[in-house]
């Protein structure tokens, strides 16, 4: 399954970054340092938040999202990448798999409400939904992305998810 996050591309949920590259780590460390100097530096808080995302430490991603949109709360990317980070969670918190569905959902919700245009909250909107089975709510929502900017890489990938999903199961 492929998401789209706010940081620009594509996300394969089964090739994940290696953690324990050492720059990376270095990179993270640096940022926390950053952030334990200043708790109020919004832009090491939203690096930080990125690298965790980009080694899919999800939940770790999902605290500092949260923190840093607490000071930057119209910041709709990192809100639909706190979003992201909530549903990839749920593959690996059983016992939560449904509420951090529904909380990826709202938060991506959160984001069309002040942004209708934005293009990966709707496109997102479309997998939490083609996920779920709702395949009506999953052609809404890949169709608006795709109105949004037709000749996008996330329309490209919504299209071809109507094409392979959508088309043969109309439910």
């Amino acid at each position: 399954m492929i998401f789209v996050n706010a940081q620009g591309g594509p996300e394969k949920v089964s090739v994940p970054a290696d953690p324990h590259d050492s720059e990376m780590i270095n990179d993270i460390r640096r940022l926390q340092s950053r952030i334990e100097a200043d708790p109020e530096d919004r832009e090491a808080m939203l690096q930080l938040a990125n690298r965790l995302y980009d080694v899919q430490f999800f939940d770790r991603a999902a605290v500092v999202y949260e923190k840093y949109l607490k000071l930057e709360p119209g910041n709709l990317d990192a809100r639909v990448d706190l979003g992201t980070s909530y549903f990839q969670m749920s593959f690996t918190d059983t016992a939560r798999h449904e509420s951090l569905q529904r909380l990826a959902e709202t938060t991506f919700l959160e984001a069309v409400e002040v942004n209708p245009r934005h293009q990966l909250a709707n496109f997102n909107l479309g997998i939490v939904h083609l996920h779920k089975g709702d395949m009506a709510g999953a052609r809404e929502w890949f169709e608006r992305c795709v109105s949004i900017d037709p000749g996008s890489e996330a329309a490209k990938r919504a299209r071809d998810l109507l094409n392979q999903h959508i088309q043969d199961n109309p439910s």
